[in-house]
């Protein structure tokens, strides 16, 4: 097993590992692009779906687990692809990828704090007001710019009228309630889970790109060829 993997077959890598293959099985506008952005590398441009699939899974999982593994730059190369940060917004539909990447990387950049649903209802219950007006007008703009992204600017205000919408709104107030104390002080939810997350990831990837230039080698093979090293496949039962 490779260095850069050792420590992450844990409890912790395998529930990132679980929600990761829940991505890749829902599909998507995200997903369905993030495997275009990875068939322009050049190694994968003829490789078949498992294989592309096996890439983009190691991606999912990376962007699921507690922390961004960043020491292993096979991986961070394979997420820069797949991010395609660079790409033509107008032709590459690249803005479903770049929010699910956001938003999986937001709780990355947060501290780590235990809490509990009676918790969570503890605080809303006793929420005053004002408080409660405040988190509702950033829920309302991050589902406002989502809306508007997701609709190609046609439309600029979500639909809270819609029932299932309206549940996830409530849902996410709940939650950000909770997830702002674990952020710097002042954090907005639109910017923290969009803008300032795919900021930091651009950085983090430019960082990973410097470093393999900087060595000519990419330290770790990646989740995919470990793999296939181990099972002589691109699928199947890890050995452990």
């Amino acid at each position: 097993m490779p260095q850069e993997w050792r420590g992450e077959l844990t409890p912790q890598y395998e529930e990132a590992e679980a929600e990761a293959r829940l991505d890749l099985e829902r599909g998507g506008r995200a997903i369905r692009q993030m495997r275009i952005n990875l068939r322009r590398v050049p190694e994968l441009s003829r490789a078949s779906r498992a294989e592309v699939d096996e890439r983009l899974l190691g991606v999912l999982t990376g962007l699921n687990l507690p922390e961004l593994p960043e020491d292993d730059l096979a991986f961070m190369a394979d997420l820069e692809a797949a991010l395609a940060l660079d790409s033509d917004v107008e032709s590459a539909d690249s803005f479903p990828v770049w929010e699910m990447a956001a938003i999986s990387h937001a709780s990355q950049m947060a501290r780590r704090e235990e809490t509990s649903p009676e918790e969570r209802l503890e605080r809303l219950v006793h929420a005053s007001m004002d408080e409660l007006d405040a988190l509702r007008h950033e829920v309302r703009s991050a589902l406002d710019q989502t809306w508007t992204r997701a609709t190609g600017g046609r439309e600029d205000e979500a639909r809270l009228d819609r029932p299932r919408i309206a549940r996830g709104a409530g849902a996410t107030l709940v939650e950000w309630m909770s997830a702002r104390l674990v952020h710097p002080p002042g954090s907005k939810l639109s910017d923290r889970y969009f803008i300032e997350s795919l900021a930091d990831l651009g950085l983090r990837c430019f960082i990973a790109t410097a470093r393999r230039w900087s060595d000519g080698t990419a330290r770790g093979e990646g989740r995919a060829a470990f793999i296939a090293r181990t099972t002589g496949a691109t699928g199947g039962h890890r050995r452990r």
